[in-house]
C-alpha cells in the first residue's frame, strides 16, 4: 500500500513539474503580447499576467511581514482584474469574442461564474521596494478556460467516399501561413465551397477541454512534431476569408481526411495543428 502511495504521489508530482515547466517565454511557441506583463501562449493554452505592487513603508506599523503581505494581496488582485479583462477580448471565432457571446448567451454567462477562481499564482518576486505577481489561466484541463467556454453543442461529420487506399492519418497539419489568420478558441475548417470539416461540435468533448481544439505554431516544423498529429500527420494548406478562425481547404483534401477512418477520428481527438505567420 505504502509503495502504491509512494508511486502514485511520485507521478503527481512529476506531472505537476511537467505542467509548471510548459509555462514560460518559448522562442518554437506562437506567443502574443497583449501588453506590458501580459502574453498568450497560443500553443500551449494559456494566459500569463503580471502585475505589481509598492511595498509600503515598514515604520506604518505592523512589521515587514504584514506590509509584504498587503502588497502581495494587492498585486495579485491587480494582475486578476487585468486578466480577467484579457480573457473577454479573447475571440472565440467568427466575430465572437468571450465579451460579444456573454451578452448573447445565458448559459456562457452561468459557465463563466467561476472564472475567477481558475487562475494560479505561477510566480512571486520581492524587490525593489515592490512585490511581483505571476498569474496564469490554463485554457485546458478541468480547471481551464476552455471548460468553461464549451456550449456541449454536437455537429454530425461528413463521411465521403474515398476510393483509394492511402496511409493512416494520425493527425492534420494545417498551413495557414497564407490565410493572415489569427488565433482563436474554436478555429473551424471548411472546404472551399463553404462546407463544415472541423469545428466545436465536431470535437469531442474530452479533446476539446482537456487540450484544445488546436495547437497553434509559427513553423511547420514545430507543428509536425507535436506529439498530438501523432508519427503520419497529413499536411494541407488553407486559405482564409473574412471570418476570423476560418480555414478553407481543397476538395481533394477535404474527401482524403473525411474519406479515412483514420482522418475522421484524427478530427474528432482534436489531434491538429495550425501553422500561422508570426
Amino acid at each position: 500500500m505504502k509503495r502504491v502511495l509512494f508511486a502514485i504521489l511520485l507521478f503527481s508530482s512529476a506531472a505537476l513539474l511537467a505542467v509548471e515547466a510548459s509555462y514560460g517565454i518559448r522562442k518554437d511557441h506562437l506567443q502574443k503580447t497583449l501588453g506590458e506583463g501580459v502574453y498568450v501562449d497560443w500553443t500551449a493554452g494559456y494566459i500569463s499576467v503580471s502585475a505589481d505592487h509598492k511595498i509600503e513603508d515598514v515604520r506604518a506599523g505592523g512589521g515587514l511581514t504584514r506590509v509584504r503581505d498587503d502588497a502581495t494581496q494587492k498585486a495579485r488582485e491587480k494582475a486578476l482584474s487585468r486578466l480577467m479583462q484579457i480573457v473577454s477580448t479573447l475571440p472565440i471565432h467568427g466575430h465572437d469574442t468571450i465579451e460579444s457571446k456573454l451578452e448573447s448567451d445565458e448559459s456562457l454567462q452561468n459557465r463563466m461564474g467561476m472564472l475567477a477562481s481558475l487562475p494560479f499564482e505561477k510566480a512571486r518576486r520581492v524587490g525593489d521596494g515592490s512585490v511581483s505577481v505571476e498569474l496564469i489561466l490554463p485554457f485546458y484541463g478541468r480547471r481551464g478556460l476552455l471548460s468553461r467556454v464549451y456550449s456541449g453543442e454536437e455537429s454530425e461529420m461528413a463521411e465521403l467516399v474515398h476510393e483509394n487506399p492511402e496511409d493512416p492519418i494520425t493527425g492534420i497539419v494545417v498551413d495557414a501561413t497564407e490565410a493572415s489568420s489569427d488565433p482563436v478558441l474554436e478555429p473551424r475548417i471548411l472546404t472551399d465551397q463553404g462546407r463544415l470539416i472541423y469545428g466545436p461540435g465536431i470535437a469531442r468533448r474530452g479533446c476539446y477541454i482537456s487540450r484544445g481544439m488546436a495547437a497553434y505554431y509559427t513553423s511547420r516544423e514545430a507543428a509536425r512534431k507535436d506529439k498530438r498529429v501523432g508519427e503520419n500527420p497529413y499536411l494541407v494548406y488553407a486559405r482564409g476569408r473574412k471570418t476570423p478562425g476560418d480555414l478553407f481547404i481543397s476538395s481533394q483534401d477535404s474527401v482524403r481526411i473525411l474519406g479515412s477512418k483514420s482522418g475522421r477520428d484524427a478530427l474528432r481527438k482534436c489531434a491538429v495543428t495550425i501553422v500561422v505567420s508570426k
